[in-house]
Formats: structure tokens, C-alpha cells, sequence
């Protein structure tokens, strides 16, 4: 008995030791539900490395997300959030209210109906000017009952009604599908979230991530960056403004089948991600990418030989160059293009690459023909065969991407 006794104990031991060693595993911060940890959702991983480019380096591009740049406005901290939050949560009275007080057993306060100036102040019988900025019904019976038992009344019962309320509207601007003014309901309330939706949703090329919210408050207008997790939790005081910004772009031109503005995603968008949306053609050179980027300062770099993976910034440019090709068409055995090497390629390597001239050619009638920046066209004289003879070695003249190097046939 006592051997089936120590047994059991030895079992309850070790789980023990199992379970506490699951729990130092818990407090190291280790993942043991086989949940991913947070920010391994992103269907793209963000690169460390830099690209090799000519020119100033990348500076490494945070993972936090930025502003708009856009915006004046500065992200708002969480102190002055909750303190913005907890101003929103009390009712307070409007310019243009319409409020009933009644003094129990006082027959001449009794309905008295009072509206509310543009300046927020009302005036009472044997007390005078109220200023009602930041109250709300409560705070007015409160303040009344005292100024009463103060002068005239022992005791004073008040009641405060709000008989008619003002409109109170709060304005829907920017990337929304319809935005428009919306009324707040009496004695209710708004939250960002409640405008987004009655303006039917964002707009298609909306910044999703913040809105701008803008508020008078004291004769002084505030504005912030309300980032999206708040939209259910900050209700709009009237007269309280809401902008959604234009979502962040960038641009693609170059070998791509569909070039244009593009939408940053929320997670971010690697030169890869970008080109897969313009398309690449097939004659496109990867390798050479070139990124146009305009600094904080306003000025504007360039870089070439960015890496598919880095990561881009709103505005950028892309621009992606064709295989840097050559084309020799006429008399020749193999017309077409041929791609520059790294070294470059004269006119003769060129014909040689498609494998010379035919029997029918007039190599010395050879010309070169290359579309200038100006949109002009030049025309060079290649005399093929007196080259090859060593003549005229000037005139083997080192080729650019796009030009036609054109075999002629001879008349004879």
C-alpha cells in the first residue's frame, strides 16, 4: 500500500514541476498557444538590408506607422485622448437650447422657458446673467438652488428641463463616399465610427489609418490625428469637424503593361509587391530599377539598382528600364535585339552577335539609326567592311539602348 502511495505521489510531482515549467515559459514572454505574435500577420516581410544605389543611402524605414504627410496635424497622445474622450461623455448645453426651470411651491418660477444665447448665457429673475458654457442640467439645478438659498429662498427645490433642444451637427469632409453634415440626436450621441458609416464608408482611395478631427474649444481650435482603434470610442462634440486624407501612392512607369498611381497598403509595398501590380513586361530590366524619392527638405534623389524587396515611401517613383537592347535588322543571318553588356557593344560586335552579313548585303552602306531626347532622329554612317578592314576606326561607334543598326541589300 505504501508503494502504490509513493507512486502516486511521484506523478503528482512531476506534473506539478510540468505546469510550473509552463508558466516561467509564459512570463519569458514565449508564444505557447501556436497563435502568431503580433505583426506576423503581414503577408510581406519588411527587408533590413539597403539597396545598391548610386548616390545618398536609404535610411532605414521605421516599422511604425507614419502620419500622413498631408496632414498639419500631429498624432495625438493618449493623455489628451482620454482627456478629449472624457469631455464628450457629459451633456452640455448648446447656443440656441430651449430649457424649462421650475422652483417647487415658487408659483412665479414656475415654466419658465428660457433660450439660450449665442454666447452661451441666460438671464433669471432676481439673479441675473448665468454663464452656462460646460453645463449641463444637473450643473444648472445645482447652480440655481445656490444663488436662490443664497438670496431669497431657505430652501429651494429646482427642476431643469432641456424643452427644446438646438441642432447640434458635427461635418463629415474629405475621402468619404458621401460626406455631408450630420445631425447629433437629442440627448444622444456620435462617434467617429457612427459618421464613417452614415457617410457610406470610405471613399476608394482613402487613408483608412487616421481622420483628422478638428475642434473649438474656448475660442481655440485643436487639431489631431485620431488613429483608427479610436473610431469606436470618440464621440464628436458639435460642431466638431472629421477629414479623411487621401490614402498614400505610389507611381510606376517604364516596361510595365499597366503603369499609374498605386494605393499603399496598410501593412506597406515592396518595389516587388509595385511592380507585380504595373505588370512587368517580359523585357524588362530588373536589375536596374530606379527609384525617385523627394526628402523632408524638398529636394529629390535618385537611386538605381533598388532591391525588389525594400520598402516603399508615399510619392515615390518607380521607373523601370528595358533590357538596355540593340537592334539589327536588314541583311543579316539572325535579325533582332540583342542586349548591351556590361562592357557596352560597338556597331561591328553588334552585326556579329547576329552572326554577320548576308551575301546580298552592302556592309559599307551600314547606318546607324538612334532617336535622340529631343525627340530628333541621327543618323551614323557604320561602314562595315572598311572597319573590319581597319579603316575608319571612328566610325565604329559605341551603341545605345534602342538603336537600329540597319544591314542594306545591294542593288547589284
Amino acid at each position: 500500500m505504501r508503494s502504490w502511495s509513493c507512486f502516486i505521489a511521484a506523478i503528482l510531482l512531476f506534473l506539478a514541476s510540468c505546469d510550473s515549467q509552463e508558466t516561467r515559459d509564459g512570463e519569458d514572454g514565449k508564444n505557447t498557444s501556436g497563435n502568431p505574435e503580433k505583426g506576423q500577420d503581414r503577408p510581406v516581410d519588411r527587408p533590413d538590408g539597403e539597396p545598391k544605389a548610386t548616390g545618398v543611402p536609404f535610411s532605414p524605414i521605421p516599422d511604425s506607422t507614419p502620419p500622413p504627410r498631408d496632414s498639419t496635424a500631429e498624432l495625438i497622445d493618449l493623455e489628451k485622448l482620454a482627456e478629449l474622450e472624457h469631455a464628450a461623455e457629459k451633456f452640455v448645453f448648446y447656443p440656441g437650447d430651449m430649457i424649462e426651470i421650475n422652483i417647487f411651491e415658487e408659483p412665479e418660477f414656475k415654466n419658465v422657458q428660457i433660450r439660450i444665447s449665442t454666447d452661451m448665457k441666460i438671464n433669471f429673475p432676481y439673479i441675473g446673467e448665468i454663464d452656462l458654457r460646460g453645463m449641463g442640467v444637473i450643473d444648472l439645478e445645482n447652480d440655481l438652488k445656490k444663488r436662490l438659498e443664497e438670496r431669497m429662498l431657505s430652501k429651494a427645490q429646482v427642476s431643469v428641463l432641456l424643452r427644446t433642444p438646438a441642432q447640434r451637427w458635427v461635418y463629415a469632409l474629405g475621402k468619404l463616399s458621401y460626406p455631408q453634415a450630420f445631425e447629433i440626436p437629442p440627448m444622444g450621441a456620435l462617434c467617429v465610427a457612427d459618421v464613417i458609416s452614415l457617410s457610406r464608408g470610405f471613399a476608394d482611395d482613402a487613408d483608412r489609418r487616421f481622420v483628422e478631427i478638428s475642434r473649438s474649444s474656448g475660442g481655440k481650435t485643436i487639431e489631431f490625428l485620431l488613429p483608427r482603434e479610436h473610431f469606436k470610442t470618440f464621440f464628436l462634440l458639435p460642431g466638431d469637424k472629421i477629414r479623411v486624407i487621401e490614402a498614400k501612392k505610389i507611381y510606376v512607369r517604364g516596361e510595365v503593361r499597366e503603369p499609374g498611381a498605386f494605393i499603399i497598403p496598410e501593412y506597406g509595398m515592396t518595389v516587388e509587391e509595385a511592380l507585380t501590380r504595373a505588370k512587368v513586361k517580359e523585357d524588362a530590366d530588373l536589375a536596374t530599377v530606379e527609384l525617385q524619392r523627394r526628402t523632408p527638405a524638398g529636394k529629390t534623389e535618385k537611386y538605381r539598382g533598388v532591391p525588389l524587396g525594400f520598402q516603399l515611401e508615399p510619392g515615390d517613383m518607380i521607373t523601370v528600364p528595358d533590357l538596355r537592347r540593340v537592334y539589327v535588322i536588314g541583311s543579316v543571318q539572325k535579325p533582332g535585339g540583342y542586349v548591351i553588356p556590361t562592357g557596352g557593344l560597338r556597331a561591328t560586335m553588334a552585326v556579329a552577335l547576329a552572326e554577320g552579313w548576308t551575301r546580298l548585303a552592302a556592309p559599307n552602306s551600314t547606318y546607324v539609326k538612334r532617336k535622340m531626347r529631343d525627340g530628333t532622329t541621327r543618323v551614323f554612317e557604320v561602314p562595315l567592311k572598311d572597319i573590319m578592314q581597319g579603316k575608319y576606326p571612328e566610325k565604329n561607334i559605341d551603341l545605345e539602348p534602342g538603336d537600329e543598326v540597319y544591314v542594306p541589300e545591294s542593288f547589284f
